[in-house]
């Protein structure tokens, strides 16, 4: 059945993905530079902002992420290897220099086991790539595969060992959003997204949903709006995820999954399914998620707003948002840093594994 899809995505390139891709990398910037504003200034809409991206826009990049590893696992062809040889190496080179632009503003000891930043995306793709060989012929496809790797995690968040060593936690955590993409047929998701898109009813009803859970965010106690923060990261175990009762906790690792694989497809169904003007920039987001680091990390650590710009110029930190959409555009318009990324990842050669 696998195989069967696979040469979809060596086709012409479908504009709409291009165009998803870089609408979730603007949410991952634009989330970053939220977090530099709230290390120097408190906004209650920036803070409910930064939270409503955080529930959806990892889980989002891992499904899309899911949705083209048909490419990197094809059972008449094996595991390729370099594409996991690829991340891997990407995974110690980011992390590298994230340490290296951390350690101008900050000390901190270099561990590549125990990964709390950025970087730990690259380990998730090697890791959930190479667990492909196992998971894809298990019996049942996606509707047993899915639900065991939720339950798992729900589970795994009562241990003190779901945490940062190998970015553990975080990668239980999103495997479901990236089975489910390795699952699900390209033409299925998109009649999906066209049956939303062809009915002006089901496209208010989609904005109403996104925008009800921004509401939400906005009124809950501060205890419960930073609690479902902590789940959404999973960073840590349960009982480090704030005050609240365990059982309560666990309750919201729950809703947390519906509400990720809700709102990832509310996104997807709002995003144009033809050519628009950042389509091209969408083919490279890669490039933006490594050197967008570059911008925020420094702008945080040496604590830029609050030392050096007045309040009165943020305008309540929306400043900070229009800020981290255009360092996206800025960053995906160059063409040679994809260039120069694809040489390097077709410079790694490593036999499939079988």
């Amino acid at each position: 059945h696998i195989a069967k899809h696979a040469s979809v995505f060596i086709m012409q390139r479908d504009p709409y993905f291009d165009n998803l891709r870089f609408i979730l990398i603007a949410f991952v910037v634009v989330g970053h530079f939220a977090l530099v504003y709230q290390a120097g200034a408190y906004s209650h809409s920036i803070y409910t902002l930064k939270n409503w991206i955080w529930i959806f826009h990892m889980p989002a990049f891992l499904f899309v992420s899911g949705l083209f590893a048909k490419r990197i696992y094809v059972p008449s062809r094996g595991l390729d290897m370099n594409a996991i040889a690829f991340y891997v190496v990407m995974y110690v080179l980011f992390s590298i220099v994230i340490q290296l632009v951390m350690s101008t503003y900050s000390v901190a000891e270099f561990d590549l086991f125990h990964v709390y930043r950025i970087p730990w995306y690259f380990l998730a793709l090697a890791i959930l790539g190479a667990s492909l060989p196992i998971v894809a012929h298990i019996r049942g496809g996606a509707k047993v595969v899915v639900p065991l790797a939720v339950a798992f995690a729900v589970l795994a968040g009562g241990s003190d060992g779901f945490g940062s060593f190998l970015s553990s936690g975080r990668i239980m955590n999103f495997a479901p959003f990236y089975f489910l993409g390795y699952f699900l047929d390209r033409e299925t998701f998109e009649h999906m997204v066209d049956t939303v898109q062809s009915r002006r009813l089901y496209m208010a009803l989609d904005v109403m949903f996104l925008a009800a859970i921004f509401v939400v965010l906005w009124v809950v106690p501060r205890e419960v709006s930073s609690t479902m923060n902590a789940l959404s990261m999973a960073y840590s175990p349960y009982g480090s995820c704030g005050e609240l009762p365990l059982p309560t906790i666990v309750f919201m690792r729950v809703v947390w999954f519906a509400l990720a694989f809700a709102m990832t497809f509310g996104v997807s169904a709002l995003v144009p399914r033809r050519k628009v003007f950042y389509s091209e920039m969408g083919q490279r987001t890669l490039q933006v998620y490594l050197l967008h680091p570059l911008i925020y990390l420094p702008i945080r650590g040496f604590e830029v707003i609050p030392r050096f710009i007045p309040p009165a110029l943020m305008l309540d930190g929306w400043t900070i948002v229009a800020f981290g959409l255009a360092v996206t555009f800025l960053l995906a318009w160059p063409q040679a840093p994809a260039r120069l990324l694809k040489r390097f990842q077709r410079s790694i050669r490593v036999s499939n594994l079988q």
